[in-house]
């Protein structure tokens, strides 16, 4: 009888130790999260989407996804408006500094991306980043930009 009490308590406490461990492992996952942004232009121009990975063992985030500029074929509605899009990238610590940037271009076609943010920043946390396409023409300052989404690190 006690025989069988010990057996039951052991696997209880083995399946209790074992879900334990799955929990912890699943709140330490990489969190994948989906982001997009504009020109904010009325004929949508320029655009970037993709997914942000949010590292739990590191402080970087991975960015996958594509930027946009219009028009890519002849079905777009608006006219080559002689502009280049860029998507920019910037993370940021929990004191507001930003710690890493990057900008992916496209010129009248869909251009893929993937790369890492934070990856130089060995000891600092990403708090959140930064997407936002700008609209650039043949001089340095961007002609236009659109909206800047944040998106703060779930972890």
């Amino acid at each position: 009888m006690m025989l069988r009490v010990f057996r039951r308590l052991g696997i209880a406490l083995g399946v209790a130790v074992i879900t334990s461990l799955a929990l912890q492992g699943v709140a330490a996952a990489d969190v994948v999260e989906r982001f997009s942004a504009n020109s904010g232009d009325r004929c949508g121009y320029g655009l970037t989407f993709g997914h942000l990975t949010w590292s739990s063992s590191a402080p970087v985030v991975g960015v996958t996804g594509s930027v946009v500029d219009n028009p890519v074929d002849r079905t777009f509605p608006c006219r080559d408006d002689g502009r280049i899009s860029v998507a920019q990238f910037v993370a940021f610590n929990v004191n507001g500094s930003a710690v890493d940037r990057h900008a992916e271009r496209a010129n009248n076609s869909e251009q893929t991306f993937a790369f890492r943010l934070g990856s130089s920043t060995s000891t600092t946390r990403i708090a959140y980043v930064t997407v936002q396409v700008c609209r650039f023409s043949t001089n340095v300052t961007p002609d236009y930009c659109g909206a800047v989404n944040a998106h703060r690190n779930p972890l």
